[in-house]
């Protein structure tokens, strides 16, 4: 697959199925793929039609190409016998959002690295992994068959760290771009990205921020498991309900090692993540040292993430006042070596 040269925002593209596309042809035009900010051109005009291309791009479902070059796809439909009238003009911003496929997602990510070059703005780029993020983990949680694209998901967290890690992003600009309603997906990207932050300031080498990223983003995935109606009531959870809730973390556990995660340290972050230090949290009552780092991390940023945003049964916190709660009434619950260093990234 070609390179992406470069992103167009506000020309008129012309649609047309990529199966019309003929093996052997060479295209005398650029052909695009829609993405979230735009057209990015996946074939380049000289390009001979392979199999190997076709296979590549057939997950694209529709490609694109200027309206201005119309005259040139004309002669490539003489040439090739293929009818003039399969086309659709379209205009970038006036299509409806569609719910995009586990295909389109997958190849939305394979593409993510070449698509981040054509921002030069942080927070942009942070944008962009996060929209794709949500997506990825939104259809997640609706595969019912619990497979997941747990390749696709080590390409977000390689593009997430090398941003992350490797600029001089804040934490306070990745708050900002948060949903103030919770949503278990964006909860569960929300929990991801906060733990790097969180990590990177706690010094983990670049191997533990992987370790530690992997559990964060499926550390509620087990939610999966149960029934939607506790998962969507409107308001607190009985007692019985709350129980079976507890079930997740296990449930997670099991899905990650269904799909071949292995990694002890990856595995108990995920099944601990709701032990406090004071022994009051599940599914093991774990106390003190005994409770993985990783596990204290991410329930940390789990705990944020929960009082930041609208809940059916109580409004958000603001920043400052869920790190307040932290601080000075979590005291026994949480490592505030950790609670301290979160504090310090959102005042930086």
């Amino acid at each position: 697959m070609t390179k992406i040269i470069r992103t167009s925002l506000a020309v008129d593209f012309i649609s047309f199925d990529v199966t019309l596309l003929q093996l052997g042809s060479t295209l005398s035009f650029d052909c695009y793929i829609k993405r979230f900010n735009g057209y990015v051109i996946i074939i380049e005009h000289g390009t001979v039609i392979t199999e190997e291309l076709l296979q590549k791009i057939n997950k694209s479902g529709a490609i694109y190409f200027h309206k201005p070059e119309l005259e040139q796809y004309k002669d490539y439909c003489t040439t090739y016998e293929i009818p003039e009238d399969v086309i659709v003009l379209s205009r970038p911003g006036s299509e409806p959002e569609s719910v995009l496929t586990l295909d389109e997602i997958v190849a939305n990510i394979d593409l993510l690295s070449l698509q981040l070059r054509e921002f030069r703005n942080t927070q942009d780029k942070l944008r962009l992994i996060y929209k794709n993020a949500c997506n990825l983990m939104s259809i997640s949680f609706n595969h019912q068959d619990q497979e997941l694209p747990i390749h696709t998901l080590e390409l977000l967290i390689d593009e997430t760290l090398r941003l992350i890690v490797g600029s001089r992003i804040l934490l306070v600009d990745f708050i900002k771009m948060m949903p103030s309603t919770y949503k278990t997906e964006c909860h569960s990207v929300n929990v991801f990205i906060l733990s790097i932050f969180l990590g990177r300031q706690s010094d983990l080498q670049r191997t533990d921020l992987q370790q530690l990223a992997l559990a964060a983003i499926l550390h509620d995935i087990g939610k999966v498991g149960i029934d939607a109606s506790i998962l969507d009531k409107k308001g607190r959870l009985d007692d019985d309900e709350f129980e079976e809730i507890q079930e997740h973390s296990k449930i997670s556990v099991e899905i990650a090692s269904k799909n071949m995660i292995r990694s002890k340290r990856v595995l108990d972050a995920i099944l601990y993540h709701h032990e406090r230090l004071d022994g009051t949290g599940y599914p093991e009552r774990l106390a003190g040292s005994d409770i993985p780092r990783f596990a204290q991390i991410i329930g940390i940023c789990d705990t944020f993430d929960a009082l930041t945003t609208d809940k059916t049964y109580r409004s958000r916190y603001s920043s400052f006042d869920a790190l307040k709660l932290m601080n000075n009434e979590m005291t026994r619950q949480f490592n505030q070596a950790y609670v301290k260093s979160l504090i310090q990234l959102l005042h930086k």
